[in-house]
């Protein structure tokens, strides 16, 4: 995200006009305006882990892969998780899920994950 400047160049507490705030839709526009408009096409591999990267995980028509880290979360990132879970072993899947482990920070050798406390892995 961008912040204001002062006549000084001085950063002020506030967002800059003009720039939209990278999250959500806003990641999409500001992907759009710098990245796009300067190659002329749309990103071939995304990646997130909220529902704040839903819409760039699924905004553009270029995409060919999408990452999601499996945070075990509902929402719209959850159904993109699914989508991503019923996609394993059908050798045309869009979304890849990682897996992680919320006890140590690591990523995991498979889709599923552990949340914090726990030992049970999950897949989405």
């Amino acid at each position: 995200m961008e912040l204001e400047r002062d006549a000084a160049g001085v950063i002020q507490p506030e967002y800059r006009k003009g720039y939209d705030q990278t999250q959500g839709k806003g990641k999409t526009k500001t992907i759009e305006r710098f990245l796009v408009s300067k190659y002329g096409h749309g990103p071939i591999f995304v990646a997130g882990d909220s529902d704040g990267d839903t819409a760039m995980l699924t905004g553009f028509k270029d995409m060919k892969l999408g990452l999601i880290v499996n945070r075990l979360k509902g929402g719209e990132i959850g159904e993109l998780s699914k989508t991503a879970a019923n996609g394993i072993g059908t050798g045309n899947a869009k979304y890849l899920l990682q897996g992680r482990d919320d006890n140590t920070g690591a990523f995991r050798n498979t889709e599923k994950s552990v949340s914090l406390g726990s030992s049970e892995e999950k897949n989405c």
